[in-house]
């Protein structure tokens, strides 16, 4: 006979009810070798046969203490029998098993030898694994009569069954629901420890995984990042160079070529357009200063009417370019501040560009100042193109820019406001952007902490230094591999009334400087045969070289590099290409 159990309860589906399983997790799920201990224990404290099968039927691993009577039939059972493997005589036409899974329910089953077995399913979710069987006992006492017709259909001896069935001890029925209970509770308990540890070393698995991953993707993504840094200094050290002697030149003519307009004009759009180079040059390495944290304020106390004055100067060339009207209000009194200048300045300037830049000829553009509070509020407004709706949020981001037009092009890498917006906060300060949108200007208002104590006057340069005629003559050498930066620069420092000597090399610059003894040495870094530090080093270990002005000269700007020019002794670090005038004036100020 076959009988479900009462509305038994195996604990229902696991948390994840709509769970899919792999081949593999079945597998590992049914690993015989990993229930043989638990079934083991459990054969002890009821001493009934138990196994573990599949949803099939077929066995998984051994039968665990099989009994005796059952033992002797199982031996002689004919082919094509039950799928259930404790089951010896069917007497149903549907198997224990199956019931078992149909009906999510364990059930004792008694076949027509009198033995009787307990299925319980084995049910994760809604898939049905398999089952435990468990047995292989007579519930009440065997009857001769039937062991004897069982013992011949077996091919036994009648006399040899009986013996051995009327040692077993029968268990009662109420004993077997406990025990199909006690089984079901194993199954369903087991089932699912082991599910929830395969899953969790899954996630621990895939955990590890994807740390892995991340720590490579984070390795290739710093290695990228440093080849980045890398590819910049190097693109900026070789953009640099070539505009060097441009910017020589440039200066040069200036001061000696005829009063004509024209002439004028093209010497003053070329000395433009290189300054924006520059200026382009300078934001790609800010940028990457800034996004590794290495971007150093050299703060002091000043006056914001100094900043913007130094600001306008930088940015009113290209406004009279563009032919906008320009209006400028100061604060009626000094407001101090603890900032950079030049950054700052640089803040100010870049907003008043981008003013110009995106403001039609005949155009308005206002920069005004004023104290609101414990703030600086400066606000630069214009009445140009206008910003976008959806583009606002998202202006002082990396690469972002508007619409492209024929008419009026949009020049630019796209980070200069994102560079303003991390100075301005590096100063403590905030900035916003404000516009009504497509054709109706913007406004951008700069916040800044101002300070109570009075800001000092800042002293005026000295008269010798206004002018770039210096009053004594020099010994320079000038160190480049670069032949036209080495021989403009070396004829611009002759007009100025200088000795000069020049090198292409570092051995050849080390020849130069004994044979010389130079006052000052303008020397390259990136320089073949010697580097332009080995040079340096070099000559401070010479005696003649103890007291000589080493000023690197070089396309190499980052912060690391101003270090090691530091270290290998130089005195000063200068940038391609250079400002004739700043340098002029570095040259005079020098003992």
């Amino acid at each position: 006979m076959s009988e479900p159990s009462a509305g038994q309860d195996l604990g229902g589906p696991p948390p994840h009810s709509g769970l899919e399983l792999s081949s593999a997790l079945r597998s590992h799920l049914l690993d015989p070798a990993v229930w043989q201990e638990g079934l083991e224990k459990y054969a002890r404290a009821t001493n009934l046969a138990v196994a573990l099968v599949d949803a099939d039927g077929r066995l998984l691993g051994p039968c665990i203490n099989p009994r005796p009577t059952w033992g002797l039939l199982r031996a002689q059972r004919p082919a094509g029998a039950d799928p259930c493997p404790f089951c010896l005589m069917q007497s149903r036409p549907r198997s224990c098993i199956a019931d078992a899974l149909t009906t999510d329910g364990f059930h004792v089953t008694r076949d027509r030898t009198g033995l009787v077995h307990i299925t319980v399913p084995l049910v994760l979710g809604q898939h049905a694994l398999g089952a435990l069987v468990a047995g292989q006992v007579f519930d009440q006492y065997p009857e001769q009569l039937v062991l004897d017709h069982v013992a011949v259909m077996f091919g036994l001896s009648p006399q040899q069954v009986w013996q051995l069935a009327r040692l077993e001890q029968p268990v009662k029925r109420a004993t077997l629901r406990v025990y199909a209970d006690l089984l079901a509770t194993l199954g369903h308990t087991f089932l699912q420890t082991r599910y929830d540890r395969l899953i969790e070393a899954h996630r621990l698995a895939e955990m590890t995984r994807l740390r892995d991953l991340l720590q490579q993707r984070t390795q290739e993504l710093t290695e990228a990042d440093r080849q980045k840094d890398e590819f910049l200094a190097t693109l900026a050290h070789e953009l640099r160079n070539p505009l060097a002697p441009i910017r020589n030149a440039v200066h040069i003519l200036q001061g000696h070529i005829p009063a004509e307009p024209e002439l004028h004009w093209g010497l003053d759009v070329i000395d433009r357009q290189l300054r924006q180079m520059t200026r382009l040059i300078d934001d790609l390495l800010d940028l990457s200063r800034i996004t590794h944290d290495m971007l150093e304020l050299r703060t002091e106390r000043l006056d914001l009417t100094a900043v913007l004055q130094g600001a306008v100067e930088i940015s009113r060339p290209l406004i009279e370019v563009g032919g906008q009207a320009f209006v400028v209000t100061l604060p009626p009194e000094p407001i101090a501040l603890d900032a950079d200048p030049i950054r700052l300045a640089q803040v100010l300037s870049n907003l008043l560009n981008n003013a110009a830049k995106y403001t039609e000829r005949g155009g308005h553009i206002w920069l005004s100042a004023e104290r609101h509070g414990y703030e600086a509020v400066v606000t630069v407004r214009d009445t140009g193109t206008g910003i976008p709706a959806e583009l606002l949020p998202h202006i002082f981001e990396m690469f972002t820019q508007g619409e492209r037009s024929w008419e009026r092009p949009q020049s630019g890498l796209g980070i200069g406001l994102t560079l303003v917006k991390r100075i301005v906060e590096l100063h403590g300060g905030t900035i916003m952007a404000q516009s009504d949108g497509p054709g109706q200007g913007s406004a951008f208002i700069v916040r800044l902490p101002v300070v109570h104590a009075p800001s000092p006057a800042r002293p005026r340069a000295s008269p010798e230094y206004e002018h770039t005629t210096l009053a004594s003559s020099r010994g320079i050498l000038v160190v480049d591999d670069e032949r036209l930066s080495a021989a403009s620069l070396g004829m611009l420092l002759r007009l100025e009334g200088h000795k000069i000597r020049t090198a292409h090399d570092g051995l050849e610059a080390m020849g130069v400087a004994e044979e010389f003894r130079p006052d000052v040495v303008l020397l390259d870094i990136g320089l073949p045969k010697l580097n332009g530090y080995e040079v340096a080093q070099r000559i401070r270990h010479q005696p003649w070289g103890q007291g000589m002005i080493l000023i690197a000269l070089t396309g190499w700007g980052q912060e690391a590099d101003r270090r090691r020019s530091q270290e290998a002794g130089f005195d000063h670090h200068l940038v391609k290409p250079v400002d004739p005038s700043a340098l002029l004036q570095l040259l005079a100020s020098l003992p």
